[in-house]
């Protein structure tokens, strides 16, 4: 059960250190990559898109003159922080039919929907675990079915593990 514990308190953290400098990395590799793979204009699917970064990568995408929809259950997210330039879906992403029906016609998903309160990941791992993991699946599953082929998936700094307080020093790198 600790090892479960600690899976999903590592799969629900999400960050918050250093959000703007993760915020704006995101929307300009977003961007970039519209820019590059698709003759420039896309419709942009977004998941979680009323939160925090959610709602900045979406202004992000519509500033760069594409199409965005924001799919949130506005469960952490605020309907206020939502683009008025974007569509608006407010349904759980566990409603498959509506995930389905909503991401037609897109030709890309960037998902940023999680539980990321620590506190509900730890008292309730396995729930955490459904909605993050399985509903991420379900994400892939609905583009499956649209054929669609490009995916901006938004992990947390918990991958990186615990911050080290002592810098270390690697002395000078040589190039290739």
């Amino acid at each position: 059960e600790s090892v479960f514990k600690d899976f999903c308190f590592v799969v629900c953290r999400h960050y918050y250190i250093n959000a703007f400098h993760v915020l704006l990395t995101l929307a300009w590799n977003i961007n970039l990559y519209i820019s590059n793979t698709h003759g420039g204009y896309m419709r942009v699917f977004i998941t979680g898109g009323a939160g925090f970064i959610g709602s900045h990568v979406t202004s992000a995408v519509l500033d760069a003159g594409h199409e965005a929809t924001v799919f949130d259950d506005l469960s952490s997210g605020y309907r206020e922080y939502v683009d008025p330039r974007a569509d608006f879906v407010h349904a759980d992403i566990a409603n498959k039919e509506i995930l389905v029906e909503s991401m037609k016609g897109h030709d890309a998903v960037v998902h940023l929907a999680s539980e990321n309160n620590i506190t509900d990941s730890l008292a309730r791992p396995a729930w955490c675990l459904k909605r993050n993991v399985n509903h991420a699946v379900d994400v892939l599953e609905a583009m499956r079915h649209h054929g669609i082929k490009k995916i901006v998936f938004s992990s947390s700094a918990a991958v990186y593990g615990e911050k080290n307080a002592r810098l270390m020093d690697h002395g000078k790198l040589d190039s290739y």
